[in-house]
């Protein structure tokens, strides 16, 4: 599992909309292709909802599972199946 934490995009502990989505733009999403990541978030930091909308769009693209939480805890908030599966359903 690959830990994406949240302060990665931020300034000094800010979330800066203009500096968190550049960083967002910047970063690398196909590295996550087909990856368990784990969303981490919980610090001292204040994270608007907005900020996690937009880590999880992008992801929705290319993990194959997300969840958000620390290393302990966590809560899935979403599984790619995989295609054969989705065919069968059609």
């Amino acid at each position: 599992m690959v830990i994406l934490d949240m302060n990665d995009f931020m300034e000094n502990g800010v979330v800066s909309e203009k500096v968190f989505l550049e960083r967002i733009a910047r970063f690398d999403w196909e590295s996550l292709r087909n990856r368990a990541v784990l969303v981490k978030g919980c610090g001292t930091a204040i994270i608007p909802p907005w900020a996690f909308m937009i880590v999880t769009a992008r992801l929705t693209e290319v993990a194959r599972r997300i969840l958000y939480g620390n290393e302990h805890s966590s809560l899935p908030v979403f599984t790619r199946f995989k295609q054969e599966a989705v065919n069968a359903q059609s």
